[in-house]
């Protein structure tokens, strides 16, 4: 019984390596590129990802309200807070950068982006005197209330 088991593991192992052999094939060399996004929609996404695990390396995560699918990523550096333009063409991110990543020579940047292909189309450095905070949309601006009011805190007395 144990010969016969150890004959049939042999034999098995013999047929998966000359398999293995005759299935050899060639893959393709992949050529990275960038995927090209669907026309915006009311419904796009943007989705601010200021995570403390990697808060020197801040994210803006697009994403399709249609169908959820997403869609890409904007770098959004140290705590970086990012705008919309009025006509949703271009993406504002005012943020900082470190020489060490997170120390060493500091350097503030407004960093302008295109809403369709998220490329990165221009820079304006800003002296290093802003204020780096976290955004919560309820202390950034007012919020109507029941009656008509704004309030700009998100407790709840304001409702």
């Amino acid at each position: 019984m144990v010969r016969h088991r150890a004959l049939r593991t042999c034999a098995a192992a013999l047929l998966i390596a000359l398999t293995g052999v005759s299935a050899r094939a060639e893959l393709q060399v992949e050529i990275p590129k960038v995927a090209e996004m669907p026309p915006p929609n009311p419904y796009r996404i943007f989705l601010s990802d200021v995570a403390i695990g990697h808060i020197v390396d801040g994210r803006l995560h697009v994403i399709d309200g249609d169908g959820l699918r997403y869609l890409g990523m904007v770098a959004t550096g140290y705590a970086g807070q990012a705008i919309l333009s009025p006509d949703r063409r271009e993406i504002y991110v005012a943020t900082t950068y470190y020489s060490r990543l997170s120390s060493g020579v500091r350097t503030d940047t407004v960093d302008i982006h295109d809403a369709q292909t998220l490329v990165k189309t221009g820079e304006i450095i800003i002296p290093p005197i802003h204020a780096q905070a976290l955004h919560y949309k309820g202390t950034i601006r007012p919020r109507p209330t029941a009656a008509g009011s704004t309030c700009s805190t998100p407790r709840p007395r304001c409702r």
